[in-house]
């Protein structure tokens, strides 16, 4: 679905149309313009940048945001992601525990779940890229 290619991170793998603008115009090589003349400006403007133009720079747009992604599920040890996860699944026990630790707890928890969901979404994204252009072409 092309409205899928058009979408920082948010809960359930969605992302504003301007994060996807932003990681398009940092992975933008001059290759990618197709422009000889020195209107740089005017080459933007004519790519249409708020939409997927081009597969090779939609990939490494997604690709470049899964790493993002990824680097930050390291930060968190697996061991604690595992108790969390634990915790969050016996409400009892989390109930029991000092407010400040619960909370931090809980949102570590929805932190590393909405990354791992975006990365799911991304790997989905990535497949699709081929299906997506071929319809637009046609």
């Amino acid at each position: 679905d092309v409205d899928e290619m058009q979408s920082l991170c948010l809960p359930r793998g969605y992302w504003p149309q301007e994060t996807m603008l932003l990681m398009r115009l940092l992975l933008l090589t001059p290759r990618d313009l197709n422009r000889r003349d020195a209107n740089l400006l005017q080459s933007f403007s004519d790519l249409g940048m708020k939409n997927a133009f081009s597969p090779s720079v939609e990939r490494r747009a997604l690709r470049t945001l899964r790493q993002l992604c990824l680097e930050l599920l390291q930060r968190c040890p697996e061991a604690l992601r595992r108790s969390d996860a634990r915790l969050m699944a016996e409400p009892e026990r989390l109930q029991r525990l000092p407010t400040k630790e619960k909370c931090a707890i809980m949102t570590r928890y929805g932190e590393v779940n909405v990354l791992e969901t975006n990365v799911r979404r991304i790997d989905r994204l990535l497949d699709h890229i081929p299906f997506v252009f071929d319809k637009k072409e046609a």
